[in-house]
């Protein structure tokens, strides 16, 4: 940018150029601190990029047929139990100021759990994937203690992790995923959008 203004004014810019140019256009123009981006996701957030997904998805979707009824986008979200995050908190100044004030209280569990979530285009939902931290493969009984099958449908696993896998994703897909979806389909095709992840 201070290039081109050299260029444009046949001198350098000083160093309060930029700062001063966006006041002077404020009406026209913002400043602010921007979280980053990822590089592959900046790169293909595009106008273009998108159109052709899209088009892409459109044809095929003509091709086989496929319905709104039949179309599913699943993700998978990570959570650390027992972590807070910062908290805005009031206090006296007198307590600040002898030292004594303290964080928030958290149990220091760091227990990871995965959700999976599928939702369909004509708005509902498969019962969630719930992926628990367990070295050993297995769901301890306490961690579904209060799960009522009577009352809720959701299908349980277990990883080193805690995440997916792709022995968890193939599994999920073959015994939940098909048996969920397959009536409503009547033999028509499916679409199942995923985002790279096992």
């Amino acid at each position: 940018m201070a290039e081109i203004a050299a260029q444009l004014g046949g001198r350098a810019p000083g160093h309060n150029w930029c700062s001063r140019f966006v006041e002077r256009y404020k009406c026209e123009l913002d400043s602010r601190y921007l979280n980053s981006l990822d590089l592959d996701r900046h790169q293909a957030d595009s106008v273009a990029s998108f159109k052709q997904y899209f088009s892409v998805v459109g044809e095929k979707m003509k091709e086989y047929d496929i319905l709104p009824e039949n179309t599913y986008n699943m993700d998978e979200k990570g959570f650390l139990l027992g972590r807070t995050t910062k908290s805005k908190r009031v206090f006296s100044k007198s307590l600040k100021a002898s030292g004594e004030l303290l964080g928030a209280g958290q149990d220091g569990s760091r227990e990871w759990i995965t959700v999976v979530a599928t939702i369909c285009g004509d708005g509902t939902a498969l019962p969630p994937l719930l992926i628990y931290d367990s070295t050993s493969g297995s769901i301890q009984d306490s961690w579904v203690q209060d799960f009522d099958s009577n009352e809720h449908d959701a299908w349980f696993t277990s990883s080193a992790s805690g995440w997916t896998s792709d022995e968890i994703g193939f599994k999920w897909l073959e015994a939940f995923f098909d048996a969920k979806t397959r009536e409503k389909a009547r033999r028509q095709w499916r679409l199942l959008f995923v985002d790279g992840h096992g």
